[in-house]
């Protein structure tokens, strides 16, 4: 290298959400995310909030996401090109209603992730997870619910709940369980994977690199 700077060349092939958005209309849209046309029958589902945080907004897009899909489209992808896919849920809003002592709205909102996560997990077409930069919280729960995952190089994700007080409530504490449980290479009988679950989660265990 001689020292100069020097315009990235990207790579045949290499498709941005940002070409996509310059020449086209969203196929739906809210305050916090979109549904993009990425083509091949492919529709890309942004977030678009604060540090892209997961509100009401992104759960209902996500409902929408799974009506559209398979009116023309044959898949989706999770995916944004923000400096991190998500940092989880909207605990200032979870906040707020527990100031009010609001509390069968925050059971509703409970149960309206896990039934949103619920749904894009059974969705009758593959579902793909493109996440980068950190993953946390109800975002890593979300991914867990994809398919399959496609994560960048240095993409840190993880159950973190417990960091700030809470639990996992959009259904990964059992898609974790489900994945240990699975796995061929934990210590046989039926504590191990529950062990090593609790221990990930109660610790707010983040993954290094999850590519």
């Amino acid at each position: 290298s001689d020292g100069q700077y020097r315009d990235q060349v990207r790579p045949e092939g290499v498709l941005l959400l940002a070409d996509i958005k310059r020449s086209g209309e969203a196929v739906a849209h809210n305050g916090s995310a979109s549904l993009w046309d990425i083509g091949d029958g492919v529709l890309c589902l942004e977030f678009h909030t604060k540090m892209n945080a997961l509100d009401p907004e992104v759960l209902a897009m996500i409902r929408q996401a799974i009506e559209i899909v398979p009116r023309q489209h044959k898949a989706l992808v999770i995916y944004n090109e923000g400096s991190n896919f998500s940092v989880g849920a909207n605990l200032g809003l979870l906040l707020f209603m527990a100031n009010i002592a609001a509390w069968d709205l925050i059971g509703e909102k409970v149960e309206e992730g896990q039934q949103t996560y619920r749904a894009l997990k059974y969705a009758p077409f593959p579902v793909v997870g493109a996440p980068a930069g950190m993953a946390l919280g109800g975002s890593c729960e979300c991914l867990l619910h994809c398919d399959a995952i496609q994560a960048h190089s240095e993409t840190y994700m993880g159950l973190v709940e417990a960091a700030v007080g809470v639990i996992p409530a959009w259904g990964g504490c059992k898609e974790l369980l489900q994945r240990w449980v699975v796995n061929r290479r934990r210590p046989g009988g039926p504590m191990p994977p529950i062990i090593k679950c609790f221990e990930t989660i109660s610790t707010a265990t983040v993954s290094r690199s999850a590519a």
